[in-house]
């Protein structure tokens, strides 16, 4: 729609011009000013590489764990200036199992914690807490941007193999 109106208004300035300069003389000239005002509505794009991380504890293991990394891609459209934000969450620090005949066994959420490190312009690094979004980049205006983020366990873990979903949300407020 909005495409609708910039073009009518458009033709209707070239209208008034050419009416104008019509009815002027040869040595006559004429300058006729069009104002334009367009508004662009943020939108973004976002491509991760995947949407979980699978995890082998060893048994007895106490030492970090690398989780896994995933890659993301970026597009953002903003305002001059606008902050774009890409932030990760997750339903549990970490699911127990795969195979849990009960469903998802949930290790002690006190004594075991999911890091994030990013690498890419303006990516972010901390710790991923359960249920609570986190910001992993932060960047100022539009365009493409690219990276990695990281994932380690550390604390006192479960062994066996681990599923932990994890959701990414791009914005620009």
């Amino acid at each position: 729609m909005r495409g609708v109106t910039r073009t009518v208004a458009i033709l209707i300035g070239l209208l008034v011009a050419f009416l104008t300069v019509a009815s002027l003389q040869a040595a006559d000239s004429v300058t006729v000013p069009i104002a334009f005002h367009s508004t662009v509505a943020p939108s973004t794009s976002l491509h991760v590489s995947q949407s979980e991380l699978l995890v082998e504890v060893p048994a007895g293991s106490t030492a970090t764990v690398y989780a896994g990394s995933i890659e993301f891609r970026a597009l953002a459209r903003t305002r001059t200036g606008g902050d774009v934000l890409l932030s990760v969450e997750t339903d549990a620090v970490l699911a127990g199992p795969v195979d849990s005949p009960g469903g998802p066994a949930v290790a002690d959420a006190n004594a075991a914690s999911l890091q994030f490190e990013g690498s890419g312009t303006g990516t972010l690094s901390g710790v991923l807490a359960q249920g609570t979004q986190q910001i992993v980049g932060r960047w100022s205006g539009s365009g493409l941007l690219t990276g990695t983020v990281q994932f380690r366990l550390e604390g006192a873990l479960t062994p066996g193999f681990h599923r932990i979903p994890l959701r990414f949300v791009l914005t620009a407020p």
